[in-house]
C-alpha cells in the first residue's frame, strides 16, 4: 500500500505546520480577559466576560446561574478614561454604552434607547 503512504505523509505534513502557526501565535500575544456584573432594569445581575484580542476584536459572553443567554462581539473607542461602544449580541439587537474606566475597572451605562432600557455594566480586568 505505497500508495495510502504516500498520501498520508503530505495531510501529515499539513496537520504539523498549521498546529506549530496556530501555537506559534497564540503565544506571541494574550487576551485581555474582564469580569464582571451586568445589572438591567433592577432585574438579577448576570455574569460579564469579555476577551480583548490584540489585533483581532474582543468578544463577550453573559451568563445567569451558570447558564449562558447572551453572547456576540464587542465594539468600543477609548479616549483618556472615556469609552463609548456597541454589544454586538448574536440574539438581541446592538446595544450602545458610555462609560469610565478608572484603572483596571469599567463602568459603563447601558444607552435606554438601544438597549431596550437602563443597565450598568461594571467590568474589571483579570487577565
Amino acid at each position: 500500500m505505497p500508495n495510502s503512504r504516500q498520501r498520508v505523509i503530505p495531510w501529515m505534513l499539513v496537520i504539523a505546520l498549521v498546529t506549530g502557526l496556530v501555537v506559534g501565535f497564540a503565544g506571541e500575544a494574550s487576551a485581555d480577559v474582564y469580569s464582571g456584573t451586568l445589572t438591567f432594569q433592577g432585574l438579577p445581575s448576570a455574569n460579564i466576560t469579555i476577551t480583548v484580542i490584540p489585533n483581532g476584536g474582543a468578544t463577550y459572553t453573559t451568563t445567569f446561574l451558570g447558564i449562558p443567554f447572551d453572547f456576540g462581539s464587542l465594539a468600543a473607542f477609548v479616549n483618556g478614561s472615556s469609552v463609548n461602544g456597541v454589544l454586538i449580541s448574536n440574539r438581541f439587537q446592538p446595544c450602545r454604552f458610555a462609560g469610565t474606566i478608572n484603572g483596571p475597572t469599567a463602568t459603563l451605562n447601558l444607552d435606554p434607547g438601544s438597549c431596550g432600557g437602563a443597565g450598568v455594566l461594571i467590568v474589571t480586568r483579570v487577565a
